[in-house]
């Protein structure tokens, strides 16, 4: 009679199926939210810098304009001081002009009329005029040059003006930039911990079903284990019982004058042969039986590891995934 071997059903199941292998996955994602997050701070911390450099900008812009006013204020009090001057430089000229007709006609009068003290007073108040002229038109000449000074100031105040309106305007943009780089970062930590979750709910469940799997392998190896020790003792059992019918058959060839008596004991002890025999081919059925359910139960197993290989793979797929969008923030801010 044959004997059952029971199958190993440890060495059965894939050896990678550990607690780490089951986690690698949940682990590879934690991993990419945590360099999101880290991503996400480096994005904030540029943010507000970015914000400070532009506040600054608009206090330098407004200290510009402030100066700029200044300089427009300053400029036509000039161009004001300026015309005064023209005025009275021309009033003066004009007064200079009718000195020297007038005086010229009365020191020719004078000087004929032997009053040379007051010719010579009346050419000193000329000289006087016309060096009061030169003054005037000296100061008109410096007003001048300082309107010319101010205006190229206030040219180059308007430039400066200009060039910061530029640079507020770029760090505005940056800043528009940045501001969706984080948007983009946190939808993308958000998704991220999203599938985290789905992902370790997943390989909760998978574990579950991986244990009862186990379990049931277990349970129904014990009921094998138990059905061949059974089959065993029927066997030893048989045996026996043949033993006992060689036994009985030998005793009938001795006393074959107890033949009748030893026919029908030996018919009674074969008929139990019989049934034992009909016992252990039940208990060999049922062994059978256990078998294909035990092998079905490795079978239900390895379709199990199958599904967490695909969820490893879809994993990391996603992490693929993940990596790509990880590059737009750096084309970003190359922009």
């Amino acid at each position: 009679m044959e004997s059952f071997s029971s199958p190993d059903v440890d060495s059965s199941l894939p050896g990678h199926l550990n607690e780490t292998t089951r986690c690698n996955m949940a682990d590879d994602l934690r991993l990419e939210l945590d360099q999101s997050e880290l991503r996400q701070q480096a994005l904030c911390k540029e943010l507000s810098q970015s914000e400070q450099k532009q506040r600054e900008l608009r206090s330098e812009l407004d200290q510009s304009e402030k100066k700029r006013q200044d300089l427009h204020a300053e400029l036509s009090q000039s161009q004001k001081t300026q015309q005064e001057l023209r005025v009275e430089l021309n009033q003066l000229e004009q007064k200079q002009r009718d000195l020297l007709e007038d005086g010229a006609w009365e020191v020719q009068q004078r000087s004929a009329c032997g009053e040379t003290q007051e010719a010579t007073e009346l050419q000193e108040a000329l000289r006087q005029r016309e060096q009061e002229a030169t003054e005037l038109q000296e100061a008109l000449r410096q007003r001048e040059q300082e309107a010319t000074e101010l205006q190229e100031a206030l040219t180059q105040r308007e430039q400066e003006a200009t060039e910061l309106q530029e640079a507020l305007t770029q760090r505005e943009q940056e800043a528009t930039e940045l501001q969706e780089a984080l948007t983009q970062r946190e939808q993308e930590a958000t998704e991220l911990q999203e599938a985290l979750r789905q992902r370790e709910q997943e390989a909760t469940e998978l574990q579950e079903a991986l244990t009862q799997r186990e379990q049931e392998a277990t349970e129904l190896q014990e009921v094998l284990t138990q059905r061949e020790q059974e089959a065993t003792e029927l066997q030893e059992a048989l045996t026996q019982r043949e033993q006992e019918a060689t036994e009985l058959q030998e005793a009938l060839t001795q006393r074959e004058q107890e033949a009748t008596e030893l026919q029908e004991a030996l018919t009674q002890r074969e008929q139990e042969a019989t049934e034992l025999q009909e016992a252990l081919t039940q208990r060999e059925q049922e062994a059978t039986e256990l078998q294909e359910a035990l092998t079905q139960r490795e079978q239900e197993a390895t379709e199990l590891q199958e599904a967490l290989t695909q969820r490893e793979q879809e994993a990391t797929e996603l992490q693929e995934a993940l990596t790509q969008r990880g590059r737009r923030p750096q084309s970003c801010r190359r922009r």
